[in-house]
């Protein structure tokens, strides 16, 4: 049974997500991802929200992929990414840019065989710049709504929330807990 929980008043939260742009919302969510899994999966939901006919066979086709389900399984954890699954993923996502780069640095930093036996430090350091560098891209009500997410994530109640409506692996962001529920 889910609680409502007010950590912050509901109209600054919403407020801030309202006045943000999608492309902000997918650079906040994929910057805040734990994993390439992670990555994928918000992302794909953001196309299925955003994009008018989004669908994986369009995705796999776009991308290069015979299968369909290819990063059905690759979020699952059925699959794993490649040197030559990344790029295709890359081009069925429309990442660019620094995005882009963000999305190989969490892979190779997964995949340790991808990395052509360069250190992780390196892949992580590059991370935090490239996380640096989208977030400066945001805009200021994104920025807001980033500094009001983390006080929220503090909170305990908000972690059984954040644990009970998403998979046991990742839980669920706080913009989905807010989408779904209307909790601040």
């Amino acid at each position: 049974k889910l609680i409502r929980v007010s950590v912050h008043p509901k109209s600054q939260l919403r407020e801030a997500i309202d006045l943000m742009s999608s492309k902000d919302m997918l650079i906040q969510a994929t910057i805040n991802s734990k994993d390439y899994r992670d990555f994928l999966r918000l992302s794909v939901a953001y196309l299925k929200e955003n994009r008018r006919g989004f669908s994986y066979a369009g995705f796999a086709s776009k991308a290069g992929f015979s299968s369909r389900g290819f990063i059905i399984d690759v979020i699952k954890g059925n699959k794993r990414l490649t040197e030559r699954s990344i790029p295709k993923v890359i081009r069925g996502l429309g990442l660019t840019g620094p995005l882009k780069d963000y999305f190989v640095t969490i892979v190779f930093l997964a995949e340790p065989e991808l990395r052509n036996h360069q250190d992780e430090a390196v892949f992580k350091q590059k991370l935090n710049k490239l996380k640096r560098q989208l977030k400066s891209k945001l805009t200021s009500s994104s920025k807001i709504e980033m500094v009001l997410s983390k006080k929220i994530y503090s909170s305990r109640k908000m972690l059984d929330v954040f644990a009970a409506l998403g998979t046991v692996e990742s839980g669920a962001s706080i913009l989905e807990i807010s989408q779904r529920t209307g909790l601040s």
